[in-house]
């Protein structure tokens, strides 16, 4: 699973006067940002009455002087984006600039980004102090019971973090003496044959029902007048069941090498607990 990575809220600074529209737009986006991901973002807004007034807090003023990066004392325009250290309201204060971000476009640039969900959603597993160490002793770090799709899962995830890892599965024989391969119930009598039969039955029925009405007809299948006949059709239980047996058992093979290809060891043997490291 993925982790979603919390931390302290980037503040980002607007400044901007009323009427100007780039700065109306991107003061209106950011704060729509800072609502939904409000532990990600803080928006700080400086906001003018006119172009007079701000041109005279950033550029007469010389704020922009404040920013090392050589575009922030050259912009004029508005609006003027900056992040900080901290959240500080009220005016802006030179000792906490921390990075000149830019104008509306590169701001929208750095909104879209912001949005990338790759950004603050790091793949990884929460690690627990549980005791282990390396030179345990025993045969593996990690030995799974049950070969469906969790405990393949479990299986091949713990083996990516670097552990040794055993799956068991074993499938006892039902009173008729049925039994089937890697992948758990749902795969080899459960979800996907009974999905696969019920497409069969469905492609049956609407060869039936629904061909003639689209002028589809097969060979010789026509009335007198050249119409499209209702086709008639036999469905062959050996071969649709043949055929998904062998669907299923190339399903079982692609498990046991998914599992191969993760250093996993797979051992088709019934297993139980004895203790918790037995």
């Amino acid at each position: 699973n993925n982790k979603i990575i919390m931390s302290n809220p980037k503040v980002i600074h607007v400044a901007g006067w009323t009427a100007c529209g780039f700065y109306r737009r991107i003061s209106a986006v950011l704060g729509s940002l800072s609502l939904l991901f409000p532990h990600r973002l803080k928006v700080v807004e400086h906001v003018f009455d006119d172009r007079n007034g701000y041109r005279s807090w950033l550029v007469d003023g010389g704020f922009r002087d404040n920013f090392q990066e050589s575009a922030a004392k050259d912009h004029s325009s508005s609006p003027f984006i900056w992040f900080s250290k901290t959240a500080k309201e009220g005016d802006p204060d030179p000792s906490d600039i921390e990075q000149y971000l830019g104008g509306h476009d590169d701001t929208m640039a750095w909104c879209k980004q912001f949005l990338n969900p790759t950004d603050f959603m790091k793949p990884g597993a929460l690690m627990v102090d549980d005791g282990h160490v390396t030179d345990h002793g025993f045969d593996y770090d990690l030995c799974v019971i049950g070969g469906g799709s969790a405990g393949m899962a479990a299986a091949k995830e713990a083996s990516n973090l670097g552990a040794k890892v055993a799956l068991l599965d074993f499938v006892k024989p039902s009173p008729k003496g049925t039994t089937w391969g890697l992948g758990g119930t749902c795969v080899n009598v459960g979800c996907i044959p009974k999905k696969l039969f019920h497409i069969g039955a469905q492609i049956r029925e609407s060869i039936h029902e629904d061909a003639s009405m689209f002028g589809i007809t097969l060979s010789g299948l026509t009335n007198e007048d050249g119409s499209p006949k209702a086709p008639q059709s036999t469905v062959h239980w050996d071969t649709v069941k043949t055929n998904i047996q062998n669907y299923i058992r190339g399903l079982n093979f692609k498990y046991r090498v998914g599992l191969r290809d993760k250093n996993v060891q797979y051992l088709n043997k019934l297993a139980t607990f004895k203790d918790k490291n037995t």
